[in-house]
């Protein structure tokens, strides 16, 4: 009875295949730069992009870029806040409420900033 059907495998590859981390090389440097300079995630990348994240973490695995920890990208992101913070709270005088309401910097968080930045 189903003998006479004939399905047509589908075609997989070719000689123009690509695979969609492939489409994306043109924009690679700027992940790159988005990652380490604004030290952006890859899913707020992705977002920046209008692409998937696994597309950039396939990038990345690919070029062996190396990744941040959380803790490490914690870190930075603070140290990168430092200046903010120590210019609004010892230069300018403003409380750590203040620098709450008008930045969204809880009083612990720009404590735990300035004390680092102390570190070195």
């Amino acid at each position: 009875m189903y003998d006479s059907i004939k399905i047509s495998k589908p075609k997989w590859g070719g000689e123009d295949f690509q695979s969609k981390p492939d489409l994306y090389e043109e924009q690679f440097d700027e992940m790159v730069r988005l990652y380490h300079k604004e030290l952006l995630t890859f899913e707020e990348i992705a977002e920046k992009l209008s692409i998937d994240w696994w597309i950039i973490k396939r990038l990345f695995e690919k070029h062996n870029i190396p990744r941040f920890t959380l803790k490490e990208r914690a870190k930075l992101k603070r140290g990168k806040l430092y200046p903010l913070i120590y210019k609004l709270h010892k230069q300018e005088n403003r409380s750590f409420a203040e620098i709450y309401k008008t930045y969204g910097y809880s009083p612990a968080y720009c404590r735990q900033i300035l004390s680092e930045g102390n570190d070195g």
